[in-house]
């Protein structure tokens, strides 16, 4: 019987013992693959945060206030008012002569998104007017011949002076003040912006990991290690404010709102059949309650009911630590999911450009 017991074990353990090996050389050989591909990921986020250095340098958000507080403000204090007021008057003129076509074409969505304007409309039983809208702005602007008068008498006037100059003339503590504001942003404003910008960068680092091959973040992070790559990366966030850029923007505005009315008539037109993409919701009883509100007549408890409705209103729309919680969760799982397509999308990509 003992000798049956150990010729048994015997043969199990040999039989096992292969398979026992198998399932340790995959144990292996799988962490071995994850200790690989975790190596291969930071290096990846290593890359990224320099190459992120082109985008955002370490501290280049306390730079750029630091100019905007400084040369760039005291460049628009003392520029003459004529240089800065200049670019704004083909965006007066833009406003009188297109917007009014716009908002004529923006109101004719209402039958798709019907509002508190339509229900005054018809409760009041009054039809719209074709050109309401225009000349609603002209009413506000004028005519734009006058428009450009006005704009010539108030260069005339101020047109040579500053900024600093007008507010100095009502301010004589003006200087002493910006002088102040400036000395508390230096001490103070560096920590406000670390605890900003830290997050920032991370998840910025992790969108550039995501974006861009190993390859593609090591050449960007080599020309950000450059001398014209420093350079670019301290001016790129004073950039938008230039004044050379904000003019071509307003430049660009008159063009794209002739273009929109179309678009949106195009929009109506292909989207007719469909039913309205946010039909009106039901509403809430708090919501019920502040509609009744209006019927009260005595002023004192009409505003007191309607005060107290507000309130609810609000109540309904604070979510809960759960909801929250939920939210969250479901942001997290999108990004996870986005990290991995990107991971997958740079396996194949490096798979293609692999010799044969």
């Amino acid at each position: 019987m003992k000798s049956l017991l150990i010729g048994t074990t015997a043969i199990i353990l040999t039989t096992a013992t292969p398979a026992l090996a198998q399932d340790t050389g995959t144990v292996v050989a799988d962490a071995e693959q994850a200790a690989q591909e975790a190596a291969e990921d930071a290096e990846t986020l290593a890359l990224a945060e320099a190459a992120l250095d082109l985008y955002w340098p370490k501290g280049n958000t306390e730079a750029a206030v630091d100019f905007m507080l400084g040369p760039w403000a005291d460049r628009m204090l003392d520029s003459p008012i004529r240089d800065l007021a200049e670019p704004f008057r083909p965006v007066i003129a833009l406003y009188v002569n297109e917007m009014g076509p716009l908002m004529e074409a923006l109101a004719s969505l209402e039958d798709d998104f019907p509002g508190d304007n339509e229900d005054s409309a018809e409760a009041d039983g009054e039809e719209a007017d074709g050109n309401e809208e225009l000349e609603a702005v002209q009413e506000l602007f004028g005519d734009p011949e006058d428009i450009d008068a006005g704009i010539d008498l108030m260069l005339a006037l101020y047109g040579d002076l500053t900024i600093r100059g007008l507010i100095s003339d009502e301010d004589e503590h003006f200087d002493e003040r910006l002088s102040i504001l400036r000395d508390v942003m230096d001490k103070e404003l560096p920590a406000v912006l670390e605890e900003f910008e830290e997050p920032v960068r991370a998840g910025l680092v992790q969108v550039f990991a995501d974006r861009f091959t190993k390859a593609e973040l090591a050449q960007i992070a080599a020309f950000a290690d450059t001398p014209a790559g420093e350079k670019f990366a301290a001016n790129i966030f004073t950039v938008g404010i230039e004044p050379e850029y904000f003019a071509g923007i307003m430049a660009s505005f008159p063009g794209m709102i002739k273009k929109a009315p179309p678009l949106v008539e195009a929009l109506e037109e292909r989207m007719a059949h469909l039913p309205p993409m946010f039909p009106e919701p039901e509403a809430s009883e708090a919501e019920e309650a502040y509609e009744a509100c209006a019927q009260i007549e005595d002023e004192a408890e009409r505003e007191t009911c309607q005060t107290e409705a507000q309130a609810a209103m609000e109540d309904e729309w604070q979510p809960t630590p759960e909801e929250l919680d939920e939210w969250a969760a479901e942001y997290q799982a999108m990004a996870d999911d986005y990290r991995q397509q990107a991971k997958d999308r740079r396996a194949e990509l490096a798979a293609e450009a692999a010799p044969e």
